[in-house]
Formats: C-alpha cells, sequence, structure tokens
C-alpha cells in the first residue's frame, strides 16, 4: 500500500506541528494536532470537574459527551480547528466549517462494524486523554485489509468516506480505563446550519462550532 510523504502544518507557535499520514484513500492517521502544554492539561486535567451527559442513544450509560466550558477542552478543539481544518482546506476548500463534540468512554464501551452518518463531510476522531493501548479504532479497507488507529494520546483518524466500514478494536473499555476523544465534522457551510440544530437537539450545551 503506497503511502504519501508526512504533511506538517504549523500553527502560530513553530513547536506545535500536525503530521498527516496517508494509509488509504481518503484515510488519513494524524498526530501531534494538539501543542504539547495543551495535550499535557488534557492528560492532567480532573475529570469531576467536567459536566457531561450520557448519550441518548446508549442505554448502557458507557459513553458520556462532555460540555466544553473548561479552558483546557476549549483550548484543544481551538487548536484542532487550526491544524486539522487547515488540512482539510487544502485537501476539500469547501469545507469551511467545524462541528464538534468531545466523548467519554468508560469501562464497558465498545463499538460493532459500523459506517459513520453518511454526507458529503470530514470524520475526525482524535484521542486526547490516556487509556489502555490495546483499544483503538479497526478500519476495514475496500482492499480486503484492515488497518488499526492505535490509542495514544494527540493521535487519531480523519477521512472523507462515510462508506469505510470499522469498530472499536480491542475487548472494550476495562477496569480502570478511559478514552476521551474529540469527534469533528468538517463540512461546507450549506450543510452547517441543519447539522447545528440537529446535534444541538441531541447534545444541549455540547456542541462546539467554528468557521475554519
Amino acid at each position: 500500500m503506497k503511502n504519501l510523504r508526512p504533511q506538517i502544518f504549523f500553527t502560530q507557535e513553530p513547536l506545535s506541528a500536525m503530521n498527516t499520514k496517508k494509509i488509504y484513500t481518503n484515510l488519513y492517521q494524524v498526530d501531534s494536532v494538539l501543542k504539547p502544554k495543551t495535550i499535557d492539561q488534557c492528560l492532567h486535567a480532573d475529570l469531576t470537574l467536567v459536566r457531561h451527559q450520557f448519550l441518548p442513544v446508549d442505554r448502557t450509560y458507557t459513553r458520556k459527551v462532555l460540555i466544553p466550558d473548561q479552558p483546557w477542552l476549549q483550548s484543544a478543539l481551538q487548536e484542532v480547528s487550526v491544524t486539522v481544518g487547515g488540512f482539510v482546506r487544502s485537501l476539500r476548500p469547501e469545507f469551511t466549517h467545524m462541528l464538534a463534540v468531545v466523548w467519554h468512554d468508560i469501562p464497558g464501551f465498545g463499538t460493532d462494524r459500523h459506517q459513520d452518518v453518511p454526507g458529503d463531510r470530514g470524520v475526525l476522531q482524535l484521542y486526547i486523554h490516556s487509556g489502555a493501548p490495546t483499544i483503538g479504532t479497526r478500519f476495514y479497507l475496500p482492499s480486503g485489509d484492515a488497518y488499526t488507529f492505535e490509542y495514544r494520546p494527540n493521535t487519531g483518524y480523519l477521512h472523507f468516506d462515510p462508506g469505510l466500514e470499522h469498530e472499536f478494536a480491542g475487548d472494550g473499555v476495562g477496569a480502570g480505563d478511559t478514552r476521551i476523544s474529540i469527534y469533528a465534522y468538517f463540512i461546507p457551510a450549506h450543510g452547517t446550519e441543519s447539522l447545528i440544530r440537529e446535534y444541538n437537539e441531541v447534545y444541549p450545551g455540547a456542541v462546539y462550532h467554528t468557521r475554519n
């Protein structure tokens, strides 16, 4: 499988650089998305201070959505819109807006093989808090191969193909483990209002939106 050479996109501070690696058509690995100071704040945040709500569709109560009113969460979301948003615009200039929520997966969480919500958009999952190294996200490629993105803070995946099937890699979040990640859509302006309205109904107070 041929990979493109890594590309680097700098934020305002030279030490903050995002690396990207093409895994397959429309599927990328990203790492070093957040500044060192920001990811350090994410890793050492006091999660008891963060307000949250459980996902309405999760009857097992193993996935929460965090309310992004803490400074460390706001900084992380802002930096994602700059670093990943800049890379997205280099590929798809029409994707001018980012809509994001922050998920907190707790012991017992896992997913079966599935596809993302259909639509013309980029989808990012960026891991921002420590957890078990044996978990991650496994993608099933049209070539018949599979590729697993390991759970490592400040890394994740970005794709532009809602038809790609993927699943939780591993046996689920175990006792004492956790996984917090930023889940973001990069979308064109004409689809922004309806998606914001839809997400605000499902996750009131938890939706972050910005123009890239």
